[in-house]
């Protein structure tokens, strides 16, 4: 039985993380975690290259860095995504990475911090946001390194005695065209869905539940505190509707959003997050808070799949997440 898991690599370097590896990577068939050091000798080997390292750095630990993770912690056939230019690309492990280890002095590669790199990688290209799960998509803004693993939360695919994370699953579909059928449960569709695609989805569900409709010019990157805005569109209110989704693990609080409904007792706060909870309260994950008084209105997440399945919903389902929808077997 082998286990194939994804992971995610920044492809940037640099004290300013200005050096963009991404298409290096791509160009020269390999992957890197920075770390290169200007006329260092040869290393035949990974074993060789952490030797020189732990006697010439005793004052860093090996175990704490990207290079360590990259080459220490990946198997073979687990699957590495990177992001250039707005397009996602993505590549399995053809051998364990110590097997794959390379290392020169080549000032084309120390440019590019990628003197110790993995050999043999041959890059896909998948393309962009709304063609790659929800893990992959919001990986470069939540991660902390520069290689980690972005599919611990994927639910475990069993195929011909494999172990698939979901993630893994779309990676190997897009790296050999070769598709297994397999069936999932609903709630797992929101493991498929980036940031954007839960945006559009509960802007969806609000304009079919209630007739609410977008305000385009409020759905600005550098907004902090909302999505986006949306009005009454059966003109029964002049009410103002905020939106905040969160699709993972993260945690809203209704007091952030108080002052959105002082202006006018009729404004809604609409607050959603997948895997977090909202107020310290568990069972908190979508809700309503409104002008009346600082009311709450709880909302089950079921609410909103039972939405994306229902057929009546299609014609208004956003496109991407449609094809989620499509691509598998749900019970």
């Amino acid at each position: 039985m082998n286990e194939y898991r994804s992971f995610f690599n920044k492809a940037k370097a640099g004290v300013n993380h200005d050096i963009q590896q991404a298409p290096f990577f791509i160009e020269k068939g390999i992957v890197s975690a920075g770390w290169s050091f200007e006329g260092k000798g040869s290393y035949a080997s990974l074993d060789e290259y952490k030797k020189m390292f732990k006697e010439e750095h005793k004052d860093i630990s090996w175990n704490r860095q990207s290079l360590h993770y990259l080459f220490d912690n990946l198997n073979k056939g687990d699957f590495i995504w990177i992001l250039n230019e707005g397009v996602y690309y993505v590549a399995q492990l053809p051998d364990y990475p110590k097997n794959l280890f390379q290392y020169t002095n080549s000032r084309e590669f120390l440019e590019h911090d990628s003197s110790v790199y993995i050999k043999n990688i041959n890059w896909k290209k998948v393309g962009t946001e709304e063609n790659v799960p929800g893990s992959v998509s919001t990986a470069k803004g939540r991660l902390r390194g520069a290689v980690q693993r972005i599919d611990n939360n994927d639910p475990q695919i069993e195929i011909n005695g494999d172990h698939y994370t979901l993630t893994s699953l779309l990676a190997k579909h897009a790296v050999s065209n070769d598709f297994f059928e397999c069936k999932l449960k609903k709630e797992k569709i929101f493991d498929l869905l980036g940031s954007s695609e839960l945006e559009d989805l509960l802007g969806m569900f609000l304009f079919s539940k209630y007739g609410y409709a977008i305000i385009p010019s409020t759905n600005k990157i550098g907004t902090q505190k909302y999505e986006y805005v949306m009005v009454d569109g059966t003109g029964k209110s002049d009410k103002k509707i905020y939106i905040q989704t969160k699709n993972g693990n993260i945690n809203l609080n209704t007091d952030d959003y108080k002052d959105l409904i002082l202006t006018n007792s009729k404004n809604e706060v609409w607050l959603l997050t997948t895997r977090g909870k909202i107020n310290d309260d568990v069972n908190m994950k979508f809700i309503k808070f409104s002008g009346d008084n600082g009311k709450i209105t709880l909302y089950r997440l079921s609410e909103l799949i039972e939405f994306i399945f229902n057929n009546q919903n299609t014609n208004i389902l956003p496109p991407t997440i449609k094809k989620w929808v499509d691509l598998f077997k749900w019970y």
